[in-house]
């Protein structure tokens, strides 16, 4: 099991046009040595950000494009099955509520997480499941098949899956007006790029919010954190039991909706879909607050928005990643 690398940092945000650059083993005694993995986790696999996930064969494929262009002597497939999951203590401080738990399973305590598998998205396994049926054993079947022609641009290989790199998902950063009372009063916007970011940070008004205990190249990590407008996933497509979530403005701050129309405000544009209903590829509850005296929208994760004067919640607005 290797991560994909960054600017040779490890990451679990594998996106489908940029290079995987895993690491492997060149010169042993028998040869090269290269390792493909549908999963992998940094830390808790139980986390969010903690493992990349199948993402939809995304992860699978950048390995195996990576195998394309290395063409080590042997290649290890990792794994067939992962049966084995098991709880382990919870090191993380307790001040930092749900944001130290297991997505998606808030139990009381919080004192267990999972190191391996972590549901069917959170398991290197590539046998046929309930949830996936058999299309991680297609797509391998498909990687192999390239394998052995070399690359996915040697003739006959367009048709291959392994060959498809379609983003499963979106990445969405969470950016706020500078806010010292920390009362969720200043402007919050869900950005999926890096310009903006930049434009904004760079007035020293604004910054981002980073992932709690763990950081990805693609953003920035810190904590213990407490606060939980933090960034997250979105699915890249429709598909069934997915809506919708459109980025809009108001005239004054922009927020996020569920009305493509942006409930008669101006539309800024599509942000991605959500989840109508929890699974291990989209286990964290989204959620809208409104702060009435400050009139600001703001987004909230894995737990009901906070207990702050004059903020209420309008809406659990569906499940992310």
């Amino acid at each position: 099991m290797q991560p994909c690398e960054v600017a040779g940092s490890w990451t679990t945000i594998v996106e489908p046009q940029a290079a995987c650059d895993q690491g492997f083993a060149k010169q042993t005694p028998i040869g090269s040595v290269l390792s493909v993995s549908s999963s992998y986790q940094l830390s808790y696999a139980s986390l969010p950000f903690h493992a990349a996930g199948k993402r939809g064969g995304v992860t699978l494929k950048r390995q195996f494009a990576h195998a394309f262009q290395a063409a080590p002597d042997y290649l290890l497939i990792n794994s067939w099955n992962e049966l084995i999951a098991q709880p382990q203590p919870n090191p993380h401080p307790a001040t930092m509520g749900n944001l130290r738990k297991s997505m998606g399973v808030y139990d009381s305590s919080g004192v267990s997480l999972w190191v391996d598998p972590y549901g069917a998205e959170y398991v290197r396994d590539i046998e046929p499941s309930v949830e996936y049926g058999d299309f991680y054993y297609q797509l391998m079947r498909s990687c192999l098949r390239v394998y052995r022609q070399g690359s996915c641009s040697v003739a006959g290989t367009s048709g291959e899956s392994c060959c498809a790199m379609d983003p499963e998902l979106v990445l969405i950063r969470s950016l706020r007006e500078k806010d010292p009372s920390n009362g969720m009063t200043t402007q919050h916007v869900l950005s999926t790029g890096t310009n903006e970011r930049d434009t904004l940070v760079a007035t020293g008004a604004w910054e981002e919010v980073c992932t709690p205990l763990l950081g990805n190249p693609q953003l920035c990590g810190g904590g213990p954190m407490t606060n939980a407008d933090v960034p997250f996933e979105l699915f890249a497509s429709a598909g069934p039991e997915r809506a919708l979530l459109t980025r809009c403005f108001t005239g004054v701050s922009n927020f996020f909706s569920l009305d493509p129309s942006c409930e008669g405000t101006t539309v800024v544009g599509p942000l991605g879909y959500v989840a109508k209903s929890p699974s291990s590829h989209a286990a964290r509850p989204l959620r809208r607050c409104y702060n009435t005296s400050a009139q600001r929208h703001f987004h909230w994760l894995d737990v009901t928005c906070p207990a702050l004067p004059n903020v209420k919640e309008e809406s659990l607005v569906g499940y992310v990643r």
